[in-house]
């Protein structure tokens, strides 16, 4: 583990990036933008969301002026102090921080809702239509023969 086990890994539990994971340093920017050093693609992200900071010990999400926001326990904060194991969200994408070495295998993901399928629409039921026909002798005085 290196830095005595105080580097962090988040993981992502629902949405486009669901199950993926980043490792994070000291500081690690959040967002959609590609510049960012954890890029998510969820639409709820604003392109520089939130920054991920370790000051000594402890671990804090700062929101960096989102449209969305940063919220723990649905209480949404400016800044937000984090520990191992702590679910967070960015916007509406839940996030879980965990600090030192971690087995995937430990992390519980969101499942997300199927979409439910339209049911085929039924065939169109049989019209009646009704054909008259006129007798033959009538159809051969509407054709002029030359």
């Amino acid at each position: 583990m290196p830095d005595g086990g105080r580097d962090a890994q988040l993981f992502v539990l629902a949405g486009p990036d669901l199950a993926r994971s980043f490792p994070v340093g000291e500081r690690a920017t959040l967002g959609r933008a590609d510049e960012c050093d954890v890029v998510l693609r969820d639409r709820s992200i604003s392109r520089k969301h939130a920054v991920l900071v370790r000051q000594g010990e402890r671990w804090y999400v700062q929101d960096l002026g989102s449209t969305n926001g940063v919220s723990k326990d649905g209480q949404r904060a400016e800044r937000i102090e984090l520990q191992d194991g702590d679910e967070f969200k960015l916007g509406d994408l839940p996030l879980r921080l965990r600090v030192g070495a971690v087995e995937v295998a430990d992390i519980e993901f969101a499942l997300e809702a199927p979409v439910p399928r339209q049911a085929a629409a039924p065939p169109p039921r049989p019209v009646a239509v009704e054909v008259r026909t006129a007798p033959a002798e009538e159809l051969e005085e509407e054709i002029e023969i030359e």
